[in-house]
């Protein structure tokens, strides 16, 4: 019988025909057709809309300060000034805003009722009648509780900037209540045994805890041998004018605001 001869060329062709139908023949025995690709998954596929995740609440215009304490900083700032002073600067101003309860109505120890005290003392021409109630302590230049007592406002003050000045708010209120109180407050009584001295550190606090919380807390030189308006011996200025304010308290409001202890 004649022998085949096949060249190398011809033996490799022959090997891959029969491998293609091999394949072919698996192909068909497995079921396996060519699949068409879905375009969406050709580059990853789109994932999704993840959702916006919902919007965040609008920041206020002054470093995140809400509208109302904006509005607030404008008014007490601009309508109490001189010995009326309230505040040394807006960032002082904001930052007490921020520790009082906002509240709904014209009295109790809130931001609303500051806010209306300050407008008021625009639109009444009066402002030594609402500067004080408008301040940190919330109590008129005679001492009146309009929003809230100098104590409610010192107290409600230190539990949020000194939170370990006290151990409740009960036993600040004690101690403050026998504090003498000089009436109204003014950003120029920063020394002397009173409720002023103190509402003015812990004001100071919110931007510099050492030293005031310490100070704030009863602390030289809010202690009762260190001398200032209406304290330990201050000559008792009561509730008189803006608060017991006096030409040293007048002095401070402009030189002092934060800065000093």
């Amino acid at each position: 019988m004649p022998r085949l001869r096949i060249s190398a060329g011809q033996c490799l062709a022959l090997g891959l025909g029969l491998t293609l139908v091999s394949t072919a023949a698996c192909s068909n025995l497995l079921g396996l057709e060519e699949r068409q690709l879905d375009p969406t998954f050709e580059s990853g596929g789109s994932g999704g809309n993840g959702g916006t995740g919902g919007s965040a609440g609008t920041a206020g215009t002054g470093g995140g300060a809400s509208e109302l304490c904006n509005q607030y900083c404008d008014e007490v700032l601009a309508n109490c000034t001189g010995e009326l002073l309230q505040y040394p600067n807006r960032e002082q101003c904001l930052a007490i805003c921020a520790a009082i309860p906002v509240g709904d109505g014209p009295t109790g120890n809130t931001m609303t009722c500051r806010l209306q005290q300050a407008i008021n003392a625009r639109t009444s021409g009066e402002p030594v009648e609402h500067c004080s109630a408008a301040g940190p302590g919330g109590a008129s230049a005679t001492g009146l509780a309009i929003c809230g007592s100098n104590c409610e406002g010192y107290c409600g003050l230190i539990a949020n900037v000194c939170p370990d000045a006290f151990a409740s708010a009960g036993a600040c209120l004690q101690e403050c209540s026998a504090l003498p109180d000089l009436g109204g407050f003014n950003s120029g009584i920063d020394k002397g045994n009173s409720v002023q001295c103190r509402l003015w550190h812990v004001s100071a606090a919110t931007q510099a805890v050492f030293p005031h919380c310490e100070h704030a807390a009863g602390a030289q030189p809010c202690d009762p041998g260190t001398k200032g308006p209406g304290g330990a011996g201050g000559g008792g200025a009561g509730g008189t004018g803006a608060g017991g304010s006096s030409a040293a308290g007048a002095a401070g409001a402009q030189t002092g605001g934060a800065g000093g202890a």
